[in-house]
């Protein structure tokens, strides 16, 4: 099944859900009352699901699940003689976790699709309205440690949100190789395959310790720096500037050499935006007016 089907699958999956477990609380509002308590506790998950990432909704799972804990115990030895633990319970201790999957599935699926059209091209023809670039015939081997443009993004959303939350600050950093488009058609694809191979062999060595390296194509390399690693940044750019200076590639049927050239954008979070959207295009605007 594609992607636009299974969102439509668990839309309907969702839709069932919510439709089977309002008779349920119907039918049963006289034997248990409380049930539409967590019958909107449980809705509210599903809703939390969709708008949040997959890890919030089942934390939020885990407290109310804690929670109808505590109310059961406080029932068994406190609140009614009567009670017992019963069929009502089990269901909706498997509610609570269903709802929150069942939301937060369908949350990641809309994101990657969403993504999936932006590296297609369906979005505005600015520069800074196309965050995800691609290129279809250079391509960099997965190997090296760089990931592609939608795990890059991906990965960028996942640590702005964790250094807004733990309070530290991010760096994104933009490594473009300036004239890609033009040195691709003077030289061709194997030569132009080699130079971002080169740079990213460059990129691997001079920030070893950087876990989060990406190819976003056309040229365009980017890394995040969080803790220790962003007090290095301009020694970084120096080195790289050094060493990739003094790389030389053969010219096909030519004498001679090419001297290729690198350029440098870079924003931070929180200072330039609060979420990854922003900072990626803060970068991007830095790279364009670089000299």
């Amino acid at each position: 099944m594609n992607l636009s089907g299974r969102i439509y699958a668990n839309t309907f999956v969702q839709l069932l859900a919510v439709i089977f477990l309002t008779l349920y609380v119907y039918f049963t509002r006289h034997l248990y009352p409380i049930n539409y308590v967590w019958f909107i506790l449980a809705v509210s998950l599903g809703v939390l699901g969709c708008i949040r990432i997959v890890n919030e909704a089942l934390l939020a799972c885990l407290i109310i699940v804690i929670l109808y804990g505590c109310y059961t115990l406080y029932m068994l030895y406190m609140g009614n003689p009567h009670y017992q633990i019963g069929w009502n319970d089990i269901i909706w201790l498997l509610v609570f976790p269903f709802y929150a999957l069942v939301g937060g599935i369908n949350r990641n699926d809309a994101r990657a699709k969403t993504w999936g059209m932006r590296n297609m091209g369906i979005s505005t023809d600015s520069e800074l309205d196309e965050p995800y670039p691609t290129d279809g015939t250079i391509e960099l081997d997965t190997m090296m440690g760089f990931a592609d443009s939608t795990r890059f993004m991906g990965k960028l959303q996942e640590e702005v949100f964790r250094g807004l939350r733990a309070k530290r600050t991010l760096t994104l950093m933009l490594i473009e190789v300036q004239y890609f488009q033009e040195f691709k058609n003077e030289y061709g694809h194997e030569q132009t395959q080699l130079l971002v191979h080169r740079v990213a062999e460059l990129i691997r060595d001079v920030m070893r310790d950087v876990d989060c390296k990406g190819y976003l194509g056309d040229g365009l390399f980017a890394v995040i720096l969080t803790g220790s690693d962003q007090m290095n940044v301009s020694i970084s750019i120096e080195w790289m500037d050094d060493k990739f200076n003094s790389l030389l590639l053969s010219r096909p049927r030519r004498e001679g050499s090419v001297k290729a050239r690198l350029r440098y954008g870079r924003s931070e979070c929180p200072q330039d935006g609060m979420n990854f959207q922003e900072i990626y295009d803060k970068a991007k605007l830095d790279l364009i007016i670089s000299v």
